[in-house]
Parts: structure tokens; C-alpha cells; sequence
């Protein structure tokens, strides 16, 4: 973990404005920043939110909270926070745009390196380890394990942490596996040996039930309208999934997740000499 600097978000600003015509499809937020014990981590709760709801006034403080300066920092801002003796402070903000910029004494007045944040009750999300489903909208992006500490008027009453994933001892198959056992399963022999490339749209329930939403041609990365000779194709695919056992069973902080996943399917010569029994 590092020390967070003010380079550190210059640096992060000018990565997000070189990568922003590939973002602009999707907004996964930039996270607010946590320091525990000195080590900095992503935090995907917005504490500040809450003080602004006190008192919405506070929002024309600074025309950097108003600000979208990039479609993954809608807030306009980054709050930099901190756990000191089961207390959370909020350390710092900088404003869209122009990340060096200190706002805390906008709100909260001159010469304060530190703020308690004692109007704030609820939970703080912090992510750890690979990222695991990347919802693209918002926090909605899961991670390997979550952290949640409880506050009530900026005091931690506790601490609970989940290891998110497939559970390993659920019956079904693995996520992993799942594309194999498509193609393990299409009858090679009744499809013509045109090459075909599809999209299919999948809905998992939370018991790792699988079903189709919608299936679609794809031809030199762009969809394509179905044919006549593309029904036999088509009907191949629906029937393969039906017969698909469930997956394992995925937990999200403690709940089983219902997802929605994109596979794409390639009915060529490889797969074809790979799968065909």
C-alpha cells in the first residue's frame, strides 16, 4: 500500500483524461481514499454525500462540487479520509479537475488539517484483491474481499469482512469451465462448416441457473441481421444452454449474486476439430 501524495492524484487525473474517450461508454466511479494504520486504500462509500443532504447549501460552497470534469468523478471531488482511534476523520478533498486543490476549509474553515466526521452514520465499502464482476456503473464492482466498518456520528462500532466468489463446495459448474462446456456440448456434426460468430446475452439467478436474454450475429465486430441459414445455428445454441447444469453458486458480501454476462460463441474450423466427438 502507499502513502497517498498530491502527485499521486495529479498522476491519476492525467491517466483518467488520456483514457476518457474508451470510459465514456460506461462510468465506473473513481473511488474516495481510506487511510488505516498508513496504508491507503480505495473506499467505495461517499461520506461526504451525507454532510451535503444536512445542508445542500454546502454544494455552491465551491463550484468543484458541481463540477464534471470526467464521466468517473460525477461528485466532482475526492474526499481523502482516515481511521484514527476508532474515529474517522475527513483529511483533505480535491476538486475535479484540478485534484491539488484543498477544499476542506471551503466547508469547514481555515487552518484545519482534519475534520471529524461526526454527522456521518452508515457503511464504509473497502475493496481488496482482484475484481471479480465489474458492474461499469457507479461502485456497483466487486472485488476478491470487502471490508465494512459500521459508523454512528463518525465513531466505528465495528468491523465485518467477506470473501466474495464461487463457493468452491457448491454442486455445478465453475464459471470458468462454463464456455468449454458450450462448446463440449454443440452437436458439430448437424452445423454447416461455415464459420459463424455469435453474442449471448446470459442472465445467472442466484442459484446459478442460466438462461438466455437475447443472442446475436456478429460480423467483423458488428451485429449483423440473422438469416435463414443462421436459424439452424441459433437453435443449436438455445438448446445447448437449456441442457447446461446450474453454475456454482456466487456470493457477493454474503448474498448470492444474480449476474448478467456476455459469452461469445465461435462456430469455426477450431473449435469445431477442438470439440467435435
Amino acid at each position: 500500500m502507499r502513502t497517498l501524495t498530491k502527485t499521486y492524484y495529479v498522476q491519476l487525473f492525467l491517466i483518467s483524461l488520456l483514457f476518457a474517450p474508451f470510459m465514456a461508454y460506461s462510468t465506473p466511479q473513481f473511488a474516495e481514499k481510506l487511510i488505516i494504520k498508513g496504508d491507503t486504500l480505495d473506499m467505495y462509500s461517499l461520506p461526504l454525500e451525507e454532510y451535503f443532504q444536512q445542508d445542500e447549501s454546502k454544494r455552491t460552497a465551491s463550484d468543484f462540487f458541481n463540477r464534471t470534469c470526467h464521466t468517473g468523478l460525477l461528485r466532482g471531488y475526492i474526499g481523502i479520509w482516515e481511521i484514527k482511534g476508532e474515529k474517522l476523520y475527513l483529511n483533505s478533498i480535491q476538486g475535479c479537475g484540478h485534484l491539488e486543490e484543498q477544499l476542506l476549509h471551503v466547508l469547514f474553515g481555515n487552518n484545519l488539517k482534519s475534520v471529524p466526521a461526526e454527522w456521518f452514520t452508515g457503511t464504509l465499502n473497502i475493496p481488496n484483491g482482484e475484481v471479480i464482476y465489474n458492474g461499469q456503473v457507479g461502485f456497483n464492482t466487486y472485488h476478491k474481499k470487502h471490508f465494512f466498518f459500521e459508523v454512528s456520528h463518525g465513531t466505528i462500532l465495528g468491523k465485518r469482512e467477506y470473501i466474495n466468489g464461487e463457493l468452491k463446495n457448491s454442486p455445478g459448474i465453475s464459471r470458468k469451465e462454463l464456455k468449454a462446456k458450450v462448446y463440449e456440448k454443440i452437436n458439430w456434426q448437424q452445423l454447416p462448416k461455415r464459420k459463424k460468430k455469435f453474442e449471448v446475452d446470459i442472465r445467472i439467478n442466484e442459484l446459478g441457473e442460466i438462461s438466455i436474454a437475447e443472442i446475436r450475429k456478429i460480423r467483423k465486430g458488428r451485429q449483423v441481421e440473422m438469416k435463414r441459414k443462421d436459424i439452424g445455428a441459433r437453435e443449436e445454441i438455445e438448446r445447448v444452454f437449456k441442457a447446461l447444469p446450474a453454475l456454482k453458486q456466487f456470493m457477493i458480501n454474503g448474498v448470492p449474486y444474480e449476474s448478467y454476462s456476455t459469452l461469445i460463441i465461435f462456430l469455426d474450423k477450431k473449435n469445431r476439430k477442438n470439440y467435435k466427438t
